[in-house]
């Protein structure tokens, strides 16, 4: 109910929520306080009580103080948001919600991963939802044999009938590495980062499609061969 006060007021979900959960808790307390009251304890000591219990605890449980804290930063300073695709804390995945201690992630293959605040503020944040674009990299293993010319030409026009690639900035193919026997020609697609996976998995599709059209010739590893003497 709270949540949706917040919500209903023009806060994005992550202020909402959190928000939400630290006023819910405070009310708990006056609740249990006023209760008490009503049963004729004093108050007043039990209000010292809870501050003196309050020190111990907060001494015991610095490290949940840490990830209330960074569960603030997280909030205000807006790294990271929900809804947003992250790596950090350790995890991958979908972040469906900043908690007062946690922050809970869903992943790709649809596992709740419960990552403590403090964890995600205390390293390097990857926010793959923060731009409005991404790259998409299909790297293709060549025999050197081929014209590169003729691969760049397989490899865009996969490019070019994929509707989740972006025209601009347009596609390109490009050698990224020689080697011995082959040579790798990458395309390199943008498209938007809610569209990336579709994206990578269609364009995949794709380039083997136009690479086998093509008659591209295929880089083909050395067979090791096993001697066995009679």
């Amino acid at each position: 109910g709270i949540q949706k006060i917040f919500s209903g007021r023009g806060l994005d979900s992550t202020v909402a929520t959190y928000a939400g959960n630290i006023i819910y808790a405070i009310i708990m307390i006056m609740v249990v306080i006023t209760a008490l009251g009503k049963l004729g304890v004093p108050t007043a000591q039990f209000a010292a009580i809870i501050a003196a219990a309050g020190l111990a605890i907060g001494l015991a449980l610095q490290g949940n103080l840490s990830n209330f804290a960074s569960g603030f930063m997280l909030v205000f300073f807006r790294p990271v948001k929900v809804g947003d695709y992250v790596n950090a804390g350790g995890a991958e995945g979908t972040i469906e919600e900043i908690g007062i201690f946690t922050s809970t992630l869903n992943t790709l293959d649809n596992k709740k991963v419960v990552v403590p605040n403090s964890s995600i503020t205390g390293g390097n944040i990857t926010n793959f939802s923060a731009n409005a674009t991404r790259l998409v990299a299909i790297p293709v293993s060549v025999s050197p044999l081929n014209d590169p010319a003729h691969v760049a030409q397989a490899l865009l026009a996969a490019a070019a009938e994929n509707e989740l690639a972006l025209k601009d900035p347009a596609p390109v193919a490009v050698i990224t590495q020689l080697g011995e026997g082959k040579f790798i020609m990458e395309l390199r697609a943008w498209c938007k980062s809610g569209d990336y996976w579709n994206t990578l998995f269609t364009l995949n599709a794709g380039v083997k499609k136009h690479v086998e059209a093509a008659a591209v010739i295929p880089f083909l590893p050395a067979q090791a061969v096993k001697l066995i003497q009679a």
